[in-house]
Order: structure tokens, then C-alpha cells, then sequence
């Protein structure tokens, strides 16, 4: 046995295998979406984003973004509140329009890496604890992985 990056000769079986796996787990998927997703990568599961931002005047106070995914799933990114304007909502409407965004897409589960500080926020919302990263992006940093199915 031996591994390796993947040749253009292996493909047509990994495309087999990959469409093989995916089924055991209901999921469908063609032989020219796989074709596709061996040739381009995860991108392709990237269905779009949004942006949000709260505003005071003409002044930038918070922001938020939403990734769709391939399938029904969404993460939510960048909640983040000036200082000066924490404990005054923003926060929670910013969640709120996310929350909303994924409703309209349909997104069926809808899930955040955030600081344990700021959990109970998602908490409010529905999330659960799911795990935890530790020391993700920087020594003794944890970031809680939560979720909210939005429906089943």
C-alpha cells in the first residue's frame, strides 16, 4: 500500500468511492458533481455568503457573516461589536439577521466557532455545545463549537 496525491488516472475511482461513501450516508451525488468537486476542491461547496453590519450613523459598529455549504448548512463568522457598543443589543441583532439568512435558505443546521466568553449569546439563541478547539488559533486560546438545527 502506498498513498499519494490523487493522478488524474485515479480519478474515475475515487469518484466511485467518494459517490459509494456518500450514499451509506444518504447523501446523492452524480458522477459529474464529483468529477467536478475532484477538479475544484471544496469551493464547490461553498454555496454564497452575506455580509451584515450595524451601523450608528455613518459609523461602522458591528458585523457578521454567514457561509452557506453544500448541504443545508451554514457557518456563521465574524460577530464582532466595537467595545463601546457592547451590552447594547448589537450583538443579538446581528445574530438575529444571521439566524434569518439561513431560514431563508433553508439551511438546516447552522453552527459558529466562538470564544467561550461570548457562548451564552449563542445559548440564548438555541445553540448548543457541540465540542471544543483547543488552542486553535493562538496557545490557550479554546474556541466552543456550537449549533442550531434550524429544522430536521
Amino acid at each position: 500500500m502506498k498513498v499519494a496525491p490523487l493522478s488524474k488516472r485515479q480519478e474515475p475511482g475515487l469518484n466511485r468511492l467518494l459517490r459509494e461513501y456518500w450514499e451509506t450516508r444518504g447523501m446523492r451525488y452524480s458522477a459529474a458533481y464529483t468529477r467536478r468537486y475532484l477538479r475544484e476542491g471544496h469551493r464547490i461547496e461553498i454555496l454564497g455568503d452575506r455580509f451584515f453590519v450595524a451601523v450608528d450613523g455613518q459609523e461602522v459598529i458591528g458585523c457578521a457573516s454567514v457561509v452557506f455549504q453544500e448541504p443545508e448548512v451554514a457557518e456563521l463568522r465574524d460577530l464582532f461589536v466595537r467595545p463601546a457598543w457592547r451590552n447594547r443589543g448589537v450583538a443579538n441583532q446581528l445574530l438575529l439577521a444571521s439566524v434569518a439568512a439561513c431560514r431563508t435558505r433553508k439551511v438546516r443546521k447552522v453552527f459558529a466557532l466562538v470564544f467561550p466568553e461570548v457562548a451564552d449569546l449563542y445559548r440564548a439563541h438555541g445553540f448548543r455545545e457541540e465540542g471544543r478547539l483547543r488552542s486553535h488559533f493562538a496557545r490557550g486560546e479554546d474556541l466552543l463549537i456550537v449549533a442550531r438545527f434550524l429544522r430536521t
